[in-house]
């Protein structure tokens, strides 16, 4: 009989495998690797050496940017501010000629002019080659008030500030105000400044009865001088729309044939009025 060849099962090759996708002379041997895993790598070394160049390049424009002379500061210009205070806040911007605008912090500049009382915002902006912007808005005044020999202007809210050259044509006098010590740059308090911008919001509320002073006495009474020389006695700070809108339909009726001296309007429901002399 002849011999039976046993079939033995055939086994992957540890030593030689094929590659995928390659022909079938084409095998991969242990240790090697493949060509495609060879230009993978070559392509991400390159990418490495070009970024890390592009880096390099970057550093040094900015370090050009922040050193060359060709960028120092000869310029400073201010935007939205009077003419009259152009120049406190140049005194806090910076020295012409100056130093490479790009190495300037702008934010301590916008902090040192801010400062200033009646500097409401500012923004610092560079303006290559050789200029720096200032823009700034200023607080807008709508009374004011004697400490002393000094003139202290009142926004809106009641923050109190100066100005190198105030304009107190358009602005109300507040009289019988107490305010001492150092009230720049804060909000005025107190009772009397409280019923004083009180009056002044309601005389806002109203803008065609033009208020020249308003004065407030020791009981907290309010007595308003408008710009056409009628005195409005308002008494306590009670239901101040009430009586200005009593007010101007008074005045509105009586018109320039009767003129008055003064309405007292301290009781709504009754309110008094006295001609002008020489006019009844």
């Amino acid at each position: 009989m002849k011999n039976e060849q046993k079939k033995v099962p055939l086994r992957a090759n540890t030593s030689s495998r094929l590659r995928r996708g390659a022909s079938g002379l084409e095998v991969n041997r242990p240790g090697h690797r493949p060509r495609r895993s060879r230009r993978l790598r070559f392509r991400r070394l390159l990418w490495l050496i070009v970024c890390a160049l592009v880096m390099v390049l970057m550093a040094e424009a900015a370090f050009a940017l922040f050193t060359s002379y060709r960028f120092n500061l000869k310029e400073v210009r201010v935007e939205g501010a009077d003419a009259g205070s152009v120049p406190l806040i140049l005194q806090q911007a910076p020295a012409v000629p100056g130093g490479n605008i790009f190495s300037l912090r702008t934010g301590k500049i916008a902090r040192r002019i801010k400062a200033l009382s009646f500097v409401e915002t500012v923004k610092i902006k560079r303006r290559p080659p050789n200029a720096l912007l200032v823009v700034v808005s200023e607080r807008k005044p709508t009374a004011y008030f004697r400490q002393g020999e000094k003139i202290i202007l009142l926004d809106r809210s009641g923050l109190a500030f100066t100005h190198p050259q105030p304009d107190l044509k358009a602005l109300t006098k507040l009289q019988g105000l107490e305010a001492s010590g150092n009230v720049i740059g804060r909000r005025i308090g107190g009772t009397k400044a409280a019923i004083l911008l009180k009056g002044l919001s309601a005389f806002a509320q109203n803008p065609d009865m033009k208020v020249k002073a308003l004065m407030i006495d020791a009981q907290g009474w309010l007595t308003a001088q408008l710009t056409s020389g009628v005195q409005l006695r308002l008494g306590p700070a009670e239901q101040l729309e009430e009586k200005l809108s009593l007010a101007q339909t008074a005045l509105s009726r009586l018109g320039s044939l009767r003129p008055a001296e003064y309405l007292d309007l301290s009781a709504p429901e009754a309110v008094v009025w006295k001609p002008l002399k020489g006019k009844t």
